[in-house]
């Protein structure tokens, strides 16, 4: 199933439809879906019920026109080669076992039997291949991808690729291809479910019967778009809808309130960041961005931000990654250790003329009609004045954000950071340009690549987890960003469904096996 990847500071969704690159980076964080109220039992598809998803907008948190529908029809029509879990080990339901050679240059790839596309195809290796070669002739921005040098399909069973040199990140960029097929210029896939229509307010798909992880117990899903979130809730009350698609922090008090539904809650893998523009001559001596690390209570954010929804973040890797290490130092909230750094290396608090006193400024861009962004900005604004530096937040429009990060036209963002439990994406945000790859942050940032190669060449989980140490080493000693906090979302079903769920993981994947809750347990 799909996830939401995030773009160069900007949260975009990813479709499950493939490797491409992500069109934006920010991410618009996506929908409270309603899913309570009335006392209406869910409508039935023969003996399966229907299950209908609000789509909307949160009114506080994130906002962008690429939000809809469309983000949510590939996860549900899709599957992804791999999928990492949450300690970014890769796992795959298509394939049903994967080697490497000794040397790493060639990985086989064992297809399992009886997948079919929704037209009832029959997926093999020759289709496979056929899915993936685009991608490789397009991974300008896909590390794991930029070595390959041959697919080929020996056998109706079997893909081989073969790189030119060794990567470890091969797994990370494939977790992001959706399989499929193109007929008569409609992408076909093999997910549970099948749209029937689709318009730019409502979606219709109905159950896959043949999908190969098994039958689907819901017979129809309706996708039904609202303007707010107001307008999605008060149809969850009139029991139009079943499931909130998506409650943020800022609404999850207020949704956990009613007794007619479950909360489903789960840490997100973004990462809140403030990123430096390390050509600006303010930014170029790491101890300026050090004494900002220090200056930045990030408690205090994710007390009156984020509402104690999330948790605070000392770095960039999902610390739930096998690699993680956690034996090294953290920046802690020291404004008095900050105030000393600036006037120790001559960055002392100056008069200036129409203003207050203040050490030197900035601009920080971050995307506007954001609420949560805005939010944020203006704490941490108050937070860094307490050692004076003046940062002055600027919104921007999505377009024009996005333009701006990549070409490395700002003093410094603030924004979401995907960091998708898998290692790929580190490479993509912190590796400077390199022949054949291009990052998608264009910050001037070269301090991280040695650490960042190691893990992309590593042969074992020993040099890759070293080079994991290293990388994360670099972050505090020259430091890019202050990485703020790690987001918490949830999922809201109506308690007339019954649902597999696993504590803090995502229950949306397994959406094909709800079922209907027989009606004493309502």
């Amino acid at each position: 199933m799909g996830c939401n990847l995030t773009v160069a500071g900007l949260r975009t969704p990813e479709r499950s439809r493939g490797l491409q690159p992500l069109a934006s980076l920010w991410l618009a964080a996506l929908v409270l879906c309603g899913g309570c109220g009335g006392a209406s039992e869910p409508r039935a598809s023969a003996e399966r019920p229907t299950l209908r998803v609000g789509v909307a907008v949160p009114e506080v948190g994130y906002s962008s026109p690429s939000i809809g529908l469309g983000s949510l029809l590939g996860s549900l029509s899709g599957d992804r080669l791999f999928t990492p879990d949450n300690n970014g080990r890769p796992q795959s339901q298509i394939f049903d076992r994967w080697e490497r050679s000794p040397d790493g240059l060639v990985w086989r790839l064992s297809i399992r039997d009886g997948i079919k596309f929704h037209d009832g195809t029959i997926v093999t290796a020759e289709t496979v291949e056929q899915d993936l070669e685009p991608e490789v002739r397009q991974a300008l921005r896909s590390p794991g991808l930029i070595d390959v040098s041959t697919i080929t399909a020996p056998d109706s069973h079997t893909v081989v690729i073969e790189l030119k040199r060794p990567s470890s990140l091969l797994m990370d960029d494939l977790s992001g291809k959706a399989l499929e097929r193109s007929v008569d210029d409609h992408a076909v896939g093999i997910g549970p479910f099948v749209a029937d229509s689709v318009s730019s307010d409502r979606a219709s798909l109905h159950a896959f019967d043949d999908y190969f992880q098994g039958r689907p117990s819901i017979g129809r899903l309706e996708l039904i778009s609202y303007p707010t979130v107001r307008t999605a809730w008060a149809a969850m009350m009139r029991g139009e809808i079943d499931s909130l698609y998506e409650v943020g922090s800022e609404a999850a008090d207020f949704v956990e309130a009613e007794s007619t539904v479950r909360v489903y809650s789960f840490a997100r893998p973004y990462v809140h960041t403030l990123g430096f523009n390390v050509r600006r001559p303010v930014f170029k001596r790491p101890e300026v961005r050090q004494a900002i690390n220090e200056a930045i209570d990030r408690d205090a954010i994710l007390h009156a931000v984020l509402r104690d929804r999330g948790r605070v973040a000392q770095g960039y890797v999902w610390p739930s990654n096998w690699a993680y290490d956690r034996s090294l130092p953290a920046f802690v909230f020291d404004p008095d250790a900050a105030r000393r750094t600036l006037d120790e290396i001559g960055l002392r608090v100056k008069s200036v003329k129409g203003s207050m006193p203040e050490r030197f400024s900035f601009t920080c861009i971050l995307p506007e009609g954001m609420p949560l962004f805005e939010e944020m900005s203006l704490v941490i604004q108050k937070q860094l004045f307490d050692i004076g530096v003046n940062m002055r937040p600027e919104s921007v429009s999505f377009a024009d954000l996005s333009r701006r990060l990549a070409t490395g036209d700002f003093d410094a963002f603030l924004s979401e950071l995907a960091s998708p439990r898998m290692l790929g994406w580190a490479y993509r945000f912190f590796h400077s340009p390199t022949e054949g790859f291009q990052p998608y942050l264009g910050w001037g940032y070269t301090a991280a690549d040695a650490a960042l190669d190691k893990i992309r060449y590593g042969l074992t989980d020993d040099e890759v987890r070293a080079g994991v140490s290293e990388f994360q080493r670099v972050l505090y000693d020259d430091p890019p960003a202050a990485f703020i906090s790690w987001d918490e979302r949830a999922r809201a079903v109506s308690r007339r469904f019954l649902v597999p769920a696993e504590p803090g993981v995502d229950i949306f994947p397994s959406i094909w096996r709800w079922k209907a809750a027989p009606p004493s347990s309502d």
